[in-house]
């Protein structure tokens, strides 16, 4: 897994509308988006773990093939021994058990080779992977802390632009309602005092004060957060890089 390149990455845009592409895009950048790398270090405890059972069985079918062999060799050797054939023809038949008896020792030489192999696996997954309380993979609740740090001020001030971008769109809508309305009134004097038209005007006039407040302060916060930027992505990189190094570490292993 690679880190998406930045300019490739429509999170750092800098026009509202590049912004906008977070809520329908997913990438690493995205908050709390880093989970996906984060599991990879459970995935590869897991990975670990059936390694081992996938060993560990295959040792068991080594052991009773053995021992099927070799049962079943004394068996038939003593049932010759003890029967009626005799000469050549005997030692055709014991021939066969003599194979018997060296492939029991072939798949006895499989079986340690196996018994070995899952030793060392559990032994490189005790030194890598350590249990918590509460049942998680230290490595995990590492990673995930870093970057819940790397991604704390970016989250904070990312919330933050979201709330004053939907303040200002609230407001530039009820301004286009007050709008709407005024110019309403005016076109019907009839049908409204000026006392009416002034109290339109008024609100037309607030709205418009609120909305370009609003719009100033979405754009400083706006400002604010893309200033953040390349802090957030060396932050987030260096936690990346690793998890990016641990796992590389369990490919290189397995």
């Amino acid at each position: 897994m690679d880190v998406l390149p930045l300019h490739e990455s429509k999170v750092f845009g800098k026009s509202e509308e590049e912004l906008d592409v977070v809520a329908q895009t997913q990438s690493f950048w995205d908050i709390r988006n880093y989970r996906k790398v984060v599991r990879r270090i459970d995935d590869g405890a897991k990975l670990s773990s059936d390694l081992i059972k996938m060993i560990q069985e295959r040792a068991e079918i080594e052991a009773k093939h053995i021992k099927h062999l070799q049962q079943w060799s004394k068996k038939w050797d003593d049932h010759i021994s003890k029967g009626p054939e005799y000469g050549t023809l005997e030692n055709g038949w014991k021939a066969l058990f003599l194979e018997s008896a060296r492939l029991a020792e072939l798949h006895s030489e499989c079986h340690k080779m196996m018994e070995e192999l899952s030793k060392t696996v559990l032994e490189w997954r005790s030194q890598h992977y350590h249990k918590v309380i509460g049942g998680r993979w230290k490595e995990t609740k590492k990673a995930e802390e870093g970057f819940q740090k790397a991604q704390k001020p970016w989250e904070k001030n990312f919330d933050r632009v979201n709330k004053a971008k939907k303040a200002y769109h609230q407001a530039a809508k009820e301004l286009e309602n007050a709008c709407n309305a005024l110019s309403t009134a005016e076109q019907n004097p009839a049908e409204n005092s000026q006392e009416q038209i002034q109290k339109l005007q008024e609100r037309k006039d607030k709205m418009e004060r609120e909305t370009a407040r609003l719009k100033r302060k979405y754009s400083d916060w706006l400002d604010d957060l893309l200033h953040l930027k390349k802090h957030y992505i060396e932050d987030m990189k260096r936690e990346f890089d690793k998890c990016q190094g641990f796992e590389k570490l369990r490919i290189e292993f397995f």
